[in-house]
């Protein structure tokens, strides 16, 4: 049987139920051999729209190319536990392949926030007795949030019965879904990959020496019972390999070609002002956009940018970091705009109609490749990056031809005047990347890649 086009495969998708009613679809797409299962589990994943979401989303997608289909086990996110909830995407492409969305139970900030939920929740026992458990394990941190420690644990129990696994997946930074896949090697005798976006090491994840020291710990006990590890980055795969004698692959993070799918044919609208974007979380001094700023107060304070001509804005950042970053900046203050986070096609449209995209890299700590670098790839637009990282951001921009790494104020300045003038001139900024470079980080080539992993430890 000829295969079928991805986006027919898709809609066909759509129609699997998780009572294994159309196995011989499945066959159909991979012209008779029948397809193999993984459990993919997640505590982020649709509605949601934040980037830990996108890697799991994205190999849900595409699993089904390569022979494996998916099946999500994450957390029931709503507009009353998450910040990140993007009302678009509660009947997304991927939605049928959440076999179980388990409700969750969000912690209150601070005592009284706390108290009062749990107040609210008297008449709902069942609720109360999870929340509370949610604020124990928050502390153990490998099973928290307990909602997913738990319930995850007896739904994948369950899918096993009524579809028998090949293999599960596991993602990182929380380490519940670790735990449930270690529980899963031991008691129903699957292998199981995990999967670290970030890594322990990584110093705005966890300031408390104890708790890192604890948490290493558990991650050495969870990954004991897995058979392969996969990470983002070949410096994170040098520091896992430096504690777990497992074999290990890198997986980068990417963009998804579905995800453009409804902006192709638009037409691209850039301001008439010089606009730069930044999209996505800040993170004090780790992500901080204070040097950039100060470049741009002293070009316009100097008069070597009109402040008519120029705009930053932030899409779903901290307004509080942001003002402090410009905190006695008076003339850039006047053209920097906050804005909260938009659903996932308003982020892309933005990235597409903007000058110049900032990335605030790490500085000093190495291997860490945001998903936020991937997606202005796909932009197609200009990348500065602030401070270079003098590692894996810096490669990628090189290797791709999408922008430069500034380090100084001086640098900066020289950088940013430069494009400055060439947008007055043309109304643009050159742009001269390597599509096929771009290509090789498509998420449909990163799911590829993991097919193999999976065929391997099955």
């Amino acid at each position: 049987m000829a295969s079928k086009p991805a986006i027919a495969q898709e809609q066909e998708s759509r129609k699997f139920t998780h009572d294994g009613a159309n196995c011989e679809l499945l066959r159909n797409w991979t012209g008779g051999i029948e397809m193999r299962h993984v459990a993919l589990l997640s505590t982020e994943f649709h509605p949601s729209n934040a980037i830990a979401a996108q890697r799991f989303v994205s190999f849900a997608r595409y699993l089904p190319e390569f022979g494996w289909h998916p099946h999500v086990i994450c957390l029931a996110w709503s507009e009353n536990n998450c910040k990140t909830f993007d009302a678009e995407l509660v009947d997304s492409d991927v939605a049928q392949s959440v076999f179980r969305a388990i409700p969750y139970h969000r912690q209150g900030n601070g005592s009284r926030a706390a108290l009062g939920h749990a107040w609210s929740l008297r008449t709902q026992p069942r609720a109360l007795v999870v929340k509370s458990a949610n604020r124990i394990t928050h502390r153990l941190s490998h099973l928290f949030p307990a909602d997913y420690a738990f319930a995850a644990r007896k739904a994948l129990q369950q899918l096993d019965s009524k579809i028998k696994l090949s293999a599960v997946m596991a993602t990182f930074p929380m380490s519940a879904p670790l735990s449930v896949a270690d529980w899963s090697a031991r008691n129903l005798n699957l292998p199981w990959v995990a999967d670290f976006r970030d890594i322990l090491d990584q110093a705005y994840l966890v300031n408390d020496a104890k708790r890192r020291a604890h948490l290493q710990t558990k991650e050495f006990q969870l990954l004991r019972s897995c058979s392969a590890i996969t990470t983002v980055s070949e410096p994170l795969k040098l520091k896992l390999s430096q504690r777990h004698s497992k074999p290990i692959e890198v997986i980068t993070n990417g963009f998804d070609p579905w995800d453009y799918r409804r902006l192709k044919d638009e037409p691209i609208r850039k301001p008439d002002q010089l606009t730069l974007a930044y999209t996505g979380k800040l993170i004090r001094h780790h992500r901080d956009p204070t040097l950039v700023l100060k470049a741009i107060n002293s070009l316009i304070e100097s008069g070597e940018i009109a402040p008519a001509k120029i705009r930053i804005d932030f899409y779903g950042s901290d307004s509080a970091i942001v003002d402090d970053s410009t905190a006695g900046l008076d003339h850039v203050r006047r053209v920097v705009s906050c804005s909260p986070r938009q659903p996932r096609d308003e982020t892309l449209r933005a990235q597409r109609n903007s000058h110049l995209l900032l990335h605030f890299s790490h500085g000093k700590e190495k291997g860490i490749m945001t998903g936020k670098i991937f997606e202005y790839l796909a932009a197609k637009v200009p990348i500065l990056s602030v401070p270079g990282d003098g590692d894996v951001v810096d490669r990628l921009l090189v290797e791709t031809r999408t922008g430069k790494s500034c380090n100084t104020l001086e640098s900066l300045k020289t950088s940013l005047l430069e494009s400055y003038r060439c947008w007055l001139t043309s109304g643009t900024i050159p742009y001269e990347a390597d599509e096929s470079v771009i290509a090789k980080y498509s998420r449909r080539k990163q799911a590829e890649k993991l097919s193999v992993l999976l065929d391997a430890i099955a």
